[in-house]
């Protein structure tokens, strides 16, 4: 028993001090870095001469023509791990965009091709979106918003160009917690799951699509709707292009190599695909050539409608609201908006001289049969400047009063 005893206490001897017993701790993972992509300007472009980031391997993504259902697949590129969102900015329609003001019922409200700003959260099915022009207010509007890219790139190891302006329609996160985009390169044709960057990324306005070409001459086309592309031959994770109309995408060849051919094509946009493909994916033969558009049915005119006109005895009509200026709820109630910068709006005055009420002002609309005009928009009247000629009761300075 005693030798016994001395044999455990060994033991414990050598677990205790680091020995072969207790095998070592492996170190904690490296945190991954997240990306920081509060955009810079408006518009977001770059100058002359910029020139596209080179990026990581495409996943095995698929171009269609209409969303995909499936989760995008393994990635073989790792673009830089996300946090929840990223800021992306630019001039855009957005809306409606739901305002929560504390005491009131919630706003709806439009802004039309306005400066503002959004938080990409690819897997919320609204977005947190702050309005900077002409009134600077947050809301959450639904997804997806009007995404664009901002600059010209080569993507998915120069598979595929994008230019300045070319549609995003949708935003995931990757499997490796990247982001995905669904991009449509021209009309039919998609790109889904690419690989980018939220730095690329920025609010737009949906652009005109364009026709695909209609040239007739010799070259090669998909013999189907689907067109596996790859950096090299024998590489893994191609891009899969899925065409709507094959038949009027003619790609041309600019290499062979044992059962492959390097192809590109560009489109009217300035967006092009570029790799390798498999003999077996091409034909030969001529683009058909490409059908125009339907035609749009006329618009129908609307009635005219019938919209508040203000209260006989009081103002209503063109004024200056100063830069800076809260705007609230209600009298003495809560602020949910500023204006940006000094805007001339139109208002309307009130019984109570100490505040004025804005009806409408350039860029942003309500709902309902009157969106020109607003609710709950009230600011104090020593921040409106009506027009000189004009004698409005408690205007800044004071005029007489009206008739």
């Amino acid at each position: 028993m005693a030798r016994a005893s001395s044999w455990c206490g060994i033991a414990v001897l050598i677990l205790s001090c680091g020995g072969t017993g207790a095998p070592p701790r492996p170190p904690p993972p490296e945190p991954r870095p997240a990306v920081a992509a509060q955009l810079a300007g408006a518009t977001g472009a770059l100058g002359e001469g910029d020139t596209a980031e080179p990026q990581a391997p495409a996943p095995a993504s698929e171009v269609t023509e209409a969303p995909p259902a499936a989760a995008v697949g393994e990635v073989a590129a790792q673009p830089a791990p996300v946090e929840p969102g990223c800021e992306v900015r630019g001039i855009a329609a957005l809306g409606p965009i739901r305002v929560e003001v504390q005491g009131e019922r919630p706003m709806e409200l439009t802004v039309t091709s306005r400066d503002a700003s959004a938080r990409l959260l690819p897997r919320a099915r609204r977005s947190p979106v702050r309005a900077l022009a002409p009134l600077a207010f947050e809301g959450t509007v639904a997804t997806p918003l009007p995404l664009v890219f901002l600059r010209d790139s080569d993507l998915a190891t120069g598979l595929v160009h994008v230019s300045r302006g070319t549609r995003i329609e949708r935003v995931a996160l990757a499997n490796d917690g990247g982001l995905a985009a669904d991009v449509e390169l021209a009309p039919g044709v998609r790109v889904v799951g690419l690989p980018v960057t939220c730095a690329l990324l920025g609010l737009g306005a949906m652009p005109v699509a364009e026709p695909l070409d209609s040239d007739e001459t010799e070259g090669l086309l998909s013999r189907g709707g689907r067109l596996p592309l790859f950096a090299a031959p024998d590489a893994e994770s191609p891009i899969a292009v899925r065409l709507s109309r094959p038949q009027q995408v003619l790609l041309t060849e600019t290499a062979r190599r044992d059962g492959w051919v390097r192809v590109w094509h560009s489109f009217p946009s300035g967006a092009g695909i570029a790799g390798w493909a498999r003999e077996s994916s091409v034909r030969a033969g001529r683009a058909t050539p490409a059908s125009p558009p339907p035609a749009r049915p006329p618009v129908a005119e609307r009635s005219p409608r019938e919209c508040p006109t203000g209260q006989a005895g009081f103002y209503r009509g063109p004024a200056t609201i100063s830069g800076g200026t809260p705007v609230l709820g209600a009298p003495n109630g809560v602020e949910w908006a500023r204006v940006a910068a000094s805007v001339e709006a139109v208002v309307r005055t009130v019984a109570d001289r100490d505040w004025v009420v804005i009806d409408s002002i350039p860029g942003l609309s309500g709902p309902g049969p009157c969106p020109e005009i607003l609710d709950h928009a009230w600011v104090p009247r020593t921040a409106v400047t009506f027009p000189a000629h004009l004698t409005v009761p408690g205007s800044v300075p004071e005029s007489p009063p009206l008739p």
